[in-house]
């Protein structure tokens, strides 16, 4: 419950330069930038607060993300794709590397137990193969359980994960 809530937080503070929020028993500071982005539409990361590197993009509006090969996840005609929304370390209501590592031994045989590299597998690979990452959610359970969301996202299984992170969990949303 308190990861939930603290994701919360997360995302209705990012775009503030710096705010120090407590809940009770949690101090939590986040950080973010002024929102400008260069000719590209990203923007240095020096202090690496996204996780995802030194360099990344806001396209559209869209949250943090890279454009792997060149290419922005987002631009599949509005529906989200690749990157989940809001990253704050490799854990979350829709990852955890030590479950990610377990439930796919096929995937720690090959990349072992190194957590940024297991999430990097699940963003590049694993949400498109509907791919369980953490205990909290499981994609086809998402989608048997939510069919108001199958006519807009139809088969792409990355906007799932990403509806659940952004939205679902905080509606209530049945997921596991």
């Amino acid at each position: 419950m308190r990861k939930r809530i603290l994701s919360f937080m997360v995302a209705v503070l990012i775009g503030l330069t710096c705010v120090s929020v407590v809940v009770p028993d949690v101090a939590l500071t986040v950080e973010a930038h002024s929102g400008r982005t260069d000719a590209r539409g990203g923007h240095k990361d020096n202090k690496n607060a996204s996780g995802l590197g030194s360099y990344h993009y806001h396209c559209g509006g869209h949250p943090a993300h890279l454009h792997p090969n060149g290419v922005c996840p987002y631009a599949t005609g509005g529906v989200q794709a690749a990157q989940p929304a809001a990253q704050q370390s490799f854990d979350s209501v829709i990852f955890n590397a030590a479950f990610y590592a377990m439930v796919n031994p096929d995937i720690a045989q090959v990349i072992g137990t190194d957590p940024a590299a297991l999430y990097q597998h699940f963003v590049t690979s694993g949400m498109a193969e509907g791919r369980q990452g953490a205990a909290t959610f499981n994609v086809q359970v998402y989608i048997a359980n939510n069919p108001d969301l199958v006519a807009l996202l139809r088969n792409n299984l990355p906007a799932y994960y990403n509806h659940y992170l952004t939205q679902g969990q905080f509606e209530g949303r049945k997921a596991y």
